[in-house]
């Protein structure tokens, strides 16, 4: 089996390991990704690997439950070895704005380019559509991302579908929306200058006045191990 240990840590360490239970470590084709760091490096990762199936792997602290410790390595590599861990997948959001498409592993956002300035637009939700909105913006998310900024801006907690954060708006009834299937959200800027990102993904497009952007639930996913 080919892995590649993604990180911008010291991981000779961690190599050695993968080695010494006959694993071919290598950049080129890997069957796995080993994400060795925090979240933004496990985003980097997915973004130069995409979906190849990850191991994400924290220092410490691990957030989530597919997530393991470095300490754990010793014990786990020889179960990855066996087979005896499978995949568990999460769709990704998307979008395509001025001929550049944007994928999501976390999220994608549209906000206020100045923080010191809200912005005012629209947003249709599936079916449901919000004018006149006033605040920061917008956050989609992914079950993945639904611990970050997501629930940090206010979003309600969900492990299904996406969810639709509206983000510091103080004249929305209500803080976020969860769509289990296909639905569209379609933003569009009334007022201000805003900016469109996705994950921490260096590519960041500027939204100028009446220009609008459609995000989606992607058929792209991320492919994270669990260890049995």
């Amino acid at each position: 089996m080919r892995v590649c240990v993604f990180s911008a840590l010291p991981s000779k360490k961690i190599k050695k390991m993968f080695l010494r239970n006959n694993f071919v470590v290598t950049t080129y084709k890997p069957d796995i990704v080993v994400s060795y760091g925090d979240s933004g490096t496990f985003l980097s990762a997915e973004r130069n690997y995409p979906e190849i199936p990850k191991l994400i792997v924290k220092i410490k602290n691990k957030d989530l439950p597919f997530e393991v410790e470095e300490s754990e390595l010793e014990r786990i590599i020889p179960k990855i070895r066996k087979d005896y861990y499978k995949i568990v997948s999460f769709p990704k959001v998307e979008t395509e704005f001025r001929k550049k498409k944007l994928l999501g592993t976390n999220e994608i956002q549209i906000r206020n380019k100045l923080p010191t300035q809200a912005i005012r637009f629209d947003i249709t939700i599936g079916r449901k559509k919000i004018e006149n909105l006033i605040g920061d913006g917008v956050i989609v998310s992914t079950p993945i991302g639904a611990s970050g900024y997501y629930k940090a801006a206010g979003g309600k907690f969900f492990e299904n579908g996406i969810g639709v954060c509206l983000n510091n708006c103080g004249n929305c009834k209500v803080k976020s929306y969860i769509l289990k299937g296909k639905e569209k959200i379609v933003f569009k800027l009334n007022l201000g200058e805003a900016q469109l990102a996705a994950d921490n993904n260096p590519l960041i497009l500027n939204v100028r006045e009446k220009e609008s952007i459609e995000i989606s639930k992607s058929d792209k996913k991320t492919n994270i191990i669990k260890v049995i």
